[in-house]
């Protein structure tokens, strides 16, 4: 895949701004134009037989990459923001806090998705994003004051 990136820039008369890989997605900002970036997709695609990229393009200015939503300002060009991304057909049902399961495995369960809440997210969307994590843990019979333990643990252990 980082062979692909080189040759697809050294040989492309137009460059993206920005090219993010992890694994085979890949996060490109392009400025030049929506027919040329038809183009530079048909011209990395042509590189090797084997892979085939598709796209997605923004909608209402975000666009999804991985587990993030990142959207862009409507002031600026250069700035974005981002927050956990949940696909639409996602259930909010996690494991039942009063399911027979080891107390730790639970605990494990509310740790990670509050991790991945904290990090994802950035200042302007973590308190948005945290209330709604907390009512969709408090659905799935988490205590408010496990929720609350945990998401200021975190909190403290996270830097701004």
């Amino acid at each position: 895949m980082e062979d692909l990136k080189t040759r697809a820039i050294d040989t492309s008369h137009l460059k993206p701004t920005c090219w993010l890989r992890y694994v085979d997605d890949v996060f490109v900002i392009w400025l030049h134009g929506s027919e040329d970036f038809h183009a530079f997709l048909n011209h990395i695609n042509s590189l090797y037989l084997d892979l085939k990229f598709t796209m997605e393009v923004k909608t209402n200015n975000s666009l999804p990459f991985l587990d993030v939503l990142i959207t862009k300002s409507n002031n600026s060009f250069s700035q974005f923001s981002h927050t956990v991304n949940r696909k639409p057909t996602h259930t909010n049902r996690y494991l039942n806090a009063k399911s027979h399961n080891h107390p730790a495995r639970l605990d494990s369960d509310l740790t990670s998705l509050i991790h991945r809440s904290i990090r994802l997210t950035d200042n302007h969307n973590r308190s948005r994003e945290l209330y709604e994590l907390k009512a969709v843990l408090h659905q799935n019979d988490y205590p408010i004051s496990q929720i609350q333990r945990s998401i200021q643990r975190h909190q403290k252990q996270t830097p701004p």
